[in-house]
């Protein structure tokens, strides 16, 4: 009686373009995803907005209007809505002097994403 052979692997054949749609996906970032949105300078509305971000030796460097739409990667709009001041105030101690104390924090800008 002949012994049953052994299933034979089937070795997957892969193409160059499905190569090339394993490594995009793979290599997403979602950090650089493209938003569009509007940009409002909650600070001071109707002042233009400069933005300064990234490495000293590469930044990137743009002038944003105040409620213009813009297309801009994800993370830029992350450092945009990002960007705070502190919010302090004059408590009496007690003592009958008055300390400074932090209460919260005040967004400088806001990027609202637009559908």
């Amino acid at each position: 009686m002949p012994r049953p052979k052994k299933e034979q692997e089937v070795k997957e054949v892969i193409s160059v373009d499905e190569k090339l749609e394993q490594e995009d996906r793979y290599s997403f970032d979602p950090e650089n995803e493209i938003l569009t949105g509007i940009v409002y300078n909650l600070e001071n509305p109707g002042v233009p907005i400069d933005v300064g971000f990234g490495p000293t030796k590469n930044p990137f460097k743009a002038t944003y209007m105040h409620g213009f739409q813009y297309s801009i990667p994800r993370k830029v709009a992350r450092f945009i809505e990002s960007r705070k001041v502190p919010n302090y105030e004059y408590v009496p101690d007690g003592s009958g002097k008055v300390v400074k104390k932090l209460v919260g924090y005040r967004n400088r800008f806001s990027f609202k994403q637009v559908y």
